[in-house]
């Protein structure tokens, strides 16, 4: 049994060693320095990061997926929201625009606005719809379920 469980974490490693390596390669290929590309290459996806708050720490050694959604969240953050909330400030008072957060918010606006404009869309094209409505309310509210002649197909949102 052991040795099924040393293989299992050993292709574990090797997967996700081989999405490190391929950013890292992006972005030496973009012309990043060996520090900057290696550094986005770990924060990809930074499973040591846990934060120092006991209890949140806690939850992500018991929770399975728990330190992955926290750190999506951190990211999100991190590289969407705020330098958007910097960009709107600086325009607003007038004050110098970094070009890093400009990149960051237009990368972030461009992608929450498609995904808004697919909702809305959905939304319009099911809304009168009794087979969508008959789904429960976390189905509607976690999928976006298309519909083509003899089949359904869901994306999880």
């Amino acid at each position: 049994m052991k040795y099924l469980w040393d293989k299992y974490q050993e292709f574990g490693n090797k997967s996700e060693a081989a999405n490190r390596m391929a950013l890292y390669n992006q972005l030496i290929k973009q012309g990043k320095t060996h520090l900057e590309a290696a550094f986005y290459a770990r924060d990809m996806m930074d499973f040591s990061m846990q934060g120092s708050f006991g209890s949140i720490r806690m939850v992500a050694q018991v929770v399975p997926f728990f330190n992955a959604r926290v750190q999506g969240l951190y990211k999100l953050g991190r590289d969407g929201i705020i330098p958007t909330g910097r960009v709107v400030y600086n325009t607003i008072t007038g004050k110098e625009i970094e070009q890093s957060d400009k990149k960051k918010a237009t990368s972030f606006s461009i992608v929450t606005g498609a995904v808004a404009l697919a909702s809305m869309a959905l939304y319009l094209g099911f809304k009168d719809d009794e087979e969508f409505q008959k789904r429960e309310a976390w189905d509607r509210d976690n999928f976006w379920w298309f519909k083509l002649p003899g089949m359904e197909y869901a994306v999880r949102i």
